[in-house]
């Protein structure tokens, strides 16, 4: 990794290649929550960059559904959050009631 004075490439960071993605999923917080929309823009083995509809707060853990039914789905950390955007990490355990961001 190249770095010069303090501007580092945020593409450089990442211990996974993220690829283009664009795909329509849901985030499942809670079962008194209904699926909120979002679109996951760019994914890695170890996460993703996931934009919502529109802003709003999100626990830290939560459930990024991949299909409609949940069938496939991970896992998530919130590891940044800015506006609309935000960038997850795919994690082993279950979401938890943490709080909002």
């Amino acid at each position: 990794m190249v770095v010069v004075g303090k501007f580092r490439n945020r593409a450089e960071l990442r211990k996974h290649a993220r690829r283009q993605f664009q795909y329509t999923a849901r985030i499942f917080v809670d079962k008194e929550t209904s699926p909120i929309k979002c679109t996951i823009v760019d994914v890695s083995a170890s996460g993703a960059h996931v934009v919502l509809q529109k802003e709003q707060d999100l626990p830290d853990h939560f459930s990024l559904m991949f299909t409609e039914s949940g069938s496939m789905r991970r896992n998530c950390r919130v590891v940044w959050h800015t506006g609309p955007n935000l960038g997850v990490a795919f994690v082993s355990k279950p979401p938890q009631q943490s709080s909002v961001k």
